[in-house]
C-alpha cells in the first residue's frame, strides 16, 4: 500500500513562525511570482497551507485556488483573510486533484513535493489540470533541486553540517516520504512531461542565527522530517549533536552571517 502524503496538521499553530521572511524579501517573492501569473488565468496551489505565497499573489490580482491536506493549516488562511475564505479552498491530496482536466493556466508548489511519496503522480495530476501552455511554479528548498535556501558561505556550511549531523545522529526514521532535497528528480521529471525549465531570478537574504538556536528548533519538532523520530530519540540526537557541534564550531551561541537565496523555477508545459 502506497503511504499517504504527509499532513501539516501539527504545524499550524507554528508554521508561519518558522517560515517568516524579511517583508522586503516577501514582497519580492510575491513579485517575482505575479509577473509569471498575472493575466494568465485561475492558478492553483498545491499545499497551499497557511496562504504564506497565494494570500499576497491573490492581493496582486491572481485568481488563485488552493488545495491541502491539513484543514487545519487551512483555516489560519481563512483566519489571516478575516474569517472568510478569500478564493476556493480544497482539503484534498495533490495525487488525486478533485478538478477537469484544463481547468487551470497556472500552478504553484513551495516546498511540497518531498511531503508526497507518490510524487510522480502528484506531477502528472498537475500537468492535467493545466491547460496547453500553461506554467508550473515550483521551489523545492535547500540544494540542486530548486531551492538552494541554505545558501553559501561559511555560515551556511555550519549550518548545513548541523542539520546533517542532527539527522545522522537521529536514525533512518529521520527523513521526508517524499524526494529528498539536494536531488533533482522533481526537475528531471517535469522535463520528461515535456515541460521546458527556466530558473527565475533568486531574492537574496541575509540572516544571523546561532547553532545553539538551530539545533533547539530542529529538536522542537517544527520541521516534518524529525516527526517520524521517538521523542526521545530526537531528543537524544539533539544533545549529541550539541556536543559534536561545540567541539567543531565553537560556543554554540556564537553568530552565524547567513547568506541565503529563495529560489523559483517555472516549467512551461507544451
Amino acid at each position: 500500500m502506497a503511504r499517504a502524503s504527509r499532513s501539516f496538521d501539527r504545524a499550524a499553530p507554528f508554521y508561519d513562525e518558522t517560515r517568516v521572511l524579511p517583508r522586503s524579501a516577501a514582497a519580492a517573492v510575491t513579485a517575482l511570482l505575479a509577473g509569471e501569473l498575472s493575466g494568465r488565468g485561475p492558478c492553483l496551489e498545491i499545499g497551499v497551507g497557511t496562504g504564506r505565497i497565494a494570500l499576497p499573489l491573490a492581493a496582486e490580482g491572481v485568481p488563485m485556488v488552493g488545495v491541502d491536506l491539513s484543514r487545519p493549516m487551512m483555516t489560519v488562511l481563512v483566519d489571516k483573510a478575516g474569517g472568510r475564505p478569500p478564493f476556493p479552498l480544497l482539503q484534498a491530496d495533490a495525487v488525486a486533484l478533485p478538478f477537469p482536466d484544463d481547468r487551470f493556466a497556472a500552478a504553484v508548489a513551495s516546498h511540497v513535493f518531498h511531503l508526497i511519496p507518490a510524487w510522480r503522480d502528484a506531477l502528472t495530476e498537475l500537468a492535467r489540470v493545466l491547460r496547453r501552455r500553461g506554467v508550473i511554479l515550483s521551489s523545492r528548498g535547500g540544494g540542486s533541486g530548486g531551492g538552494g535556501r541554505f545558501g553559501r558561505g561559511e555560515g551556511a556550511q555550519v549550518i548545513r553540517a548541523v542539520r546533517a549531523r542532527l539527522r545522522e545522529e537521529a536514525g533512518p526514521a529521520a527523513g521526508h516520504p517524499g524526494v529528498e532535497h539536494g536531488r533533482d528528480d522533481v526537475e528531471a521529471a517535469l522535463r520528461d512531461l515535456g515541460c521546458a525549465e527556466r530558473e527565475l531570478p533568486g531574492v537574496a537574504l541575509h540572516r544571523t542565527m546561532t547553532v545553539g538556536a538551530l539545533v533547539d528548533g530542529l529538536e522542537s519538532g517544527h520541521w516534518s522530517w524529525t516527526w517520524s523520530v521517538p521523542e526521545e530519540v530526537l531528543h537524544a540526537a539533539a544533545e549529541r549533536t550539541r556536543v559534536w557541534a561545540r567541539d567543531a564550531f565553537g560556543p554554540l551561541d556564537t553568530r552565524l552571517d547567513v547568506e541565503t537565496e529563495v529560489r523559483w523555477r517555472a516549467f512551461d508545459l507544451p
